[in-house]
């Protein structure tokens, strides 16, 4: 609106940023948020930015040109993820039970391809799509962050969020070559190699949605717009 936002007011020093910094993160409950925030991209970018082709390649067979087009269909899977939790928030009244469930659901299908025993490459497959659709839940997180602070500091807010969800890749993406690694095989990996990855993201999901179910639903505003209105 005319008059608002930051026209006119003085620009921050690096020490008002590092004291809004700390304002954001003494928040015990936002810290809840920001625990899940570290597991917004890791395992996505873990399992269909990384370990996918090399895992459908070394255990299941497929040569480079087959695994690339089930990367290309994961992806646009994550993406149809992506639209999908932008309107799911509203019909269901409650940003929090959207990642709880996403994320939840993303465990499960992933701890399912580290312990199942001898899948087939249709299950697999299957299993890889429905994880690409449940992972973008770091949409519906993001506008939940939004509900702890006040307008002025929002845009501090989601950089703090996307700072730790890159390094939740960042450090996902390293532990679980060296799990790769570590389960032996020659080339691309060994599929013990590629169930040790996929537990530990099943895990670290895991140990998120413990500190995040605890998070408030959405302090200040819960009105949500029904679809209609839009």
């Amino acid at each position: 609106p005319s008059g608002s936002g930051p026209r006119g007011r003085p620009r921050e020093s690096l020490a008002d940023g590092l004291r809004g910094l700390h304002g954001v993160l003494a928040d015990r409950q936002l810290r809840r948020v920001l625990a899940m925030g570290f597991c917004a991209i890791a395992p996505f970018s873990c399992v269909g930015g990384l370990w996918a082709g090399p895992y459908l390649q070394a255990v299941h067979g497929l040569d480079a040109a087959e695994a690339s087009y089930a990367l290309l269909g994961m992806v646009t899977t994550f993406n149809l993820g992506t639209l999908a939790y932008g309107t799911l928030d509203r019909w269901l009244g409650s940003r929090r039970r959207v990642v709880l469930g996403g994320s939840l659901a993303a465990t499960m299908l992933i701890a399912l391809l580290a312990i199942w025993p001898d899948p087939g490459l249709i299950s697999v497959l299957v299993l890889m799509h429905l994880f690409a659709l449940a992972a973008p839940f770091y949409v519906t997180l993001t506008a939940h962050s939004r509900g702890f602070v006040p307008l002025e500091r929002a845009g501090r807010l989601i950089t703090t969020l996307n700072l730790c969800a890159l390094l939740g890749a960042f450090c996902a993406q390293g532990l679980t070559g060296l799990l790769v690694g570590l389960g032996g095989g020659q080339g691309l990996g060994s599929d013990a190699g590629f169930r040790l990855a996929f537990g530990f993201v099943a895990l670290m999901l895991l140990a998120a949605l413990s500190v995040y179910r605890q998070a408030p639903e959405r302090p200040g505003d819960t009105a949500f717009p029904s679809p209609a209105g839009d």
